[in-house]
């Protein structure tokens, strides 16, 4: 689990943006889901706050 915070004000129908590098390793294949929840703001739509993004991950066999 990664948590991440902004003290910038997002304006109504702006983007935020936040960049994570991670190592995945072959024991996550065939894949995994990333997923994300956003709160605050004074946000009146909680409706779309949650967002997931099914990532396949192939697993190569290491032939050193």
């Amino acid at each position: 689990m990664v948590t991440a915070f902004t003290t910038d004000a997002i304006d109504p129908g702006a983007t935020g943006t936040f960049s994570i590098i991670v190592d995945v390793t072959a024991a996550a294949a065939p894949g995994v889901v990333n997923a994300v929840t956003v709160s605050g703001g004074g946000d009146s739509s909680r409706g779309n706050n949650r967002d997931v993004d099914p990532t396949p991950v192939q697993a190569f066999p290491n032939l050193v």
